[in-house]
């Protein structure tokens, strides 16, 4: 009977687990089909890790043993990776343009070196071996190095485009909820932990790290699990594919204006577009955009968003919000509703959204609301 190790054990089951769903995410997925890919990549890449371990424990693919050579320089694959999943994800990047080869750089320079380094092995192993042992292990020390040095350097790339996408969006949604930036927002936090212990790991003396190393396993393993859980049923990050249109529309047809025609408003102009917003009740619809709202009231979306930014000192975001708020605050109060109704009747569809930006408003929750609201009358 063979007894394997556990870290042997725990690299098999990640890689039938990563496979699986790496297949399935670039065959069978459906919805943004670049974020799909990515992610099915990044799990063969994953997978790679897995194979390193498992071929220099099991003899039956012992003959597999030139894999780790080759695998070596996966991991630099890793940073460019993640960037292009949260650029997919959050919704400005649809495919692989040439340009974006340069992220490659590193990856291809690396493989050529450890290709030629190994080939190099093999022909010299008799004469020059503690020659070629010595390059390969400096090439290795380098290798390792610039993995840790890229992907921090990606990763803090993806938390700079998620914030600037962020800012965009509060510009153009009312109902953020659905793009699950929050959830987005929960991988990066997951993902730069696994940075940081890793980065903590390799400064661990080899006799004290196996603790450490299965903290480490586990953590990866609980994220492995929940990036491709909540993937795969965040329907709406996945699957809403208006996001870019929307986006790219905002950005380029509708803000092409002249630089001598701006329209410039006056406080009546103003006022009277505020009021007629406020009077149509427009921000009732859970996913009211700001190009809604410009084509119903004949103007371009970036003037408009520049009047509620100047004007009102707010985004859209915001103003929806707190038009919302203020409706709901009037249910409370004249109305013996339920605040499940009242969320639902003033717009909200999340009753976690509903109780944030009340409370924001507010400094209440809506129950505190009302309770203060009885209190006062009686």
């Amino acid at each position: 009977m063979v007894t394997l190790p556990i870290f042997d054990v725990i690299s098999l089951f990640i890689l039938i687990v990563t496979s699986f769903f790496s297949i399935y995410l670039w065959f069978f997925a459906k919805g943004k089909r670049f974020a799909h890919k990515v992610l099915s990549l990044l799990l063969l890449i994953i997978a790679t890790e897995s194979i390193k371990v498992l071929t220099s424990s099991f003899t039956l693919i012992s003959f597999l043993s030139w894999l780790p050579q080759v695998f070596n320089t996966f991991p630099l694959l890793l940073g460019p990776g993640f960037y292009f999943y949260t650029c997919a994800v959050i919704g400005i990047k649809s495919n692989f343009q040439v340009k974006d080869c340069v992220h490659l750089t590193p990856f291809i320079i690396a493989s050529i070196y450890s290709v030629l380094l190994f080939n190099y092995q093999s022909v010299d192993q008799h004469s020059l071996t503690s020659t070629s042992n010595n390059l390969w292990q400096q090439g290795f020390h380098v290798l390792y190095y610039l993995v840790f040095v890229t992907f921090g350097g990606y990763l803090l790339a993806s938390f700079l485009v998620f914030r600037n996408q962020g800012v965009k969006l509060v510009q153009l949604f009312s109902n953020l909820d659905s793009y699950r930036l929050n959830w987005m927002r929960s991988i990066l936090v997951a993902v730069t932990a696994i940075y940081i212990i890793r980065l903590g790991l390799f400064l661990i003396p080899s006799a004290d790290r196996n603790f450490y190393m299965i903290l480490f396993i586990c953590l990866v393993l609980i994220s492995l699990f929940l990036l491709i859980f909540n993937g795969l049923n965040q329907h709406s990050m996945f699957v809403d594919t208006n996001l870019i249109d929307l986006l790219t529309n905002n950005n380029a047809d509708h803000t092409k204006r002249n630089s001598d025609s701006v329209i410039k408003f006056t406080n009546n102009q103003a006022q009277e577009i505020i009021d007629k917003f406020r009077s149509n009740k427009w921000y009732l619809d859970p996913e009211l955009t700001l190009a809604e709202v410009a084509d119903n009231m004949s103007l371009d979306p970036k003037l408009l968003s520049e009047l509620i930014n100047i004007e009102l000192k707010q985004n859209f975001f915001e103003l929806v919000n707190g038009h919302r708020c203020e409706y709901a605050a009037n249910l409370l109060s004249s109305t013996k509703d339920n605040i499940l109704n009242i969320m639902l009747a003033s717009g909200f569809n999340s009753k976690t959204a509903f109780n944030r930006a009340f409370k924001r408003h507010f400094n209440l929750t809506p129950s505190q609301y009302r309770k203060n609201i009885g209190t006062n009358r009686m």
